[in-house]
């Protein structure tokens, strides 16, 4: 079950929880027993639940976010310029690995090659999205993702060797691999040096 919305709990009292659903759907569930899933978890009110039984969905979608993410977290979370403060290579770098990435689990599970991402249409994603969502995106995106560095090194080893065993190039993806967990080791040394 992937949730497709964004939600963080503020510090303001009044406030309490902030969300925003960008699309038509609350959920993807995904899987062999999504079906059966969906019905027990919400009985015949759907409408609002993306049903799929390929587990690769959800997979896959995560793919297309998380290197940016990456990107990101490499920066520091520093929103300072347009696009959520990535420079327009590491949107292509940030692109190019989750193509990659995309590619590798698709092979895994015997779906066919997914479209390509394109840099200058992600690039005007993260121009609009802080623009049209009903809370702070970079606010958001720190407190959720800040304290998740590691487990975003875990997915891009895992979609690496992934590609490995599917026979995927992932130069990329590997670049970007290593990018962050020279950050993710520098911060855990505590050393405050440019990594």
């Amino acid at each position: 079950m992937t949730p497709q919305f964004l939600a963080w709990r503020t510090e303001n009292a009044t406030a309490g929880t902030v969300w925003w659903q960008p699309g038509s759907r609350l959920f993807t569930i995904a899987g062999p027993d999504a079906e059966s899933i969906t019905t027990a978890l919400f009985g015949g009110a759907t409408k609002r639940i993306a049903v799929s039984p390929e587990i690769s969905v959800p997979l896959i979608s995560a793919a297309m976010m998380m290197p940016f993410i990456a990107a990101m977290q490499i920066n520091e979370f520093r929103f300072d310029g347009p696009r959520l403060g990535l420079s327009r290579s590491q949107i292509r770098q940030a692109t190019a690995s989750a193509n990659e990435a995309r590619r590798a689990i698709a092979a895994a599970h015997g779906r066919p090659r997914p479209s390509p991402l394109r840099a200058a249409a992600v690039s005007t994603v993260l121009r609009t999205v802080p623009v049209i969502a009903s809370f702070d995106v970079p606010v958001f995106l720190r407190t959720h993702f800040g304290r998740h560095a590691e487990q975003t090194v875990r997915l891009l080893e895992d979609w690496i060797e992934l590609g490995r065993a599917q026979r995927q190039e992932t130069p990329t993806l590997e670049t970007l691999y290593g990018q962050l967990d020279r950050v993710v080791r520098a911060t855990a040394d505590g050393a405050d040096q440019p990594v």
